[in-house]
């Protein structure tokens, strides 16, 4: 028996990723949930796909509980400093 992986969720014949986005970081996320098809009927398949955005959400989460979110885009990170530093 394959069992189910936290955040996957039969959805139409089918399966997607699906993770509820803790409720005082919402307004820092700006979303609910996280929601992604996983293109898949197979448990198994299911499972081993749902890995990435398991990883994926709980970087955002750890970023946005350190002040770190969204992410700066590199190109703007020198015109913040060089302000800050004026």
């Amino acid at each position: 028996m394959v069992r189910h992986m936290p955040y996957v969720q039969p959805w139409k014949g089918s399966y997607r990723f699906r993770r509820r986005v803790p409720d005082h970081l919402k307004p820092i996320i700006g979303k609910d949930e996280w929601v992604a098809a996983l293109g898949t009927k197979d448990k198994a398949e299911a499972n081993r796909l749902v890995v990435p955005h398991i990883g994926r959400t709980d970087q955002i989460i750890r970023d946005a509980e350190r002040g770190d979110y969204p992410p700066l885009p590199p190109d703007s990170i020198e015109p913040i400093a060089c302000d800050w530093w004026r």
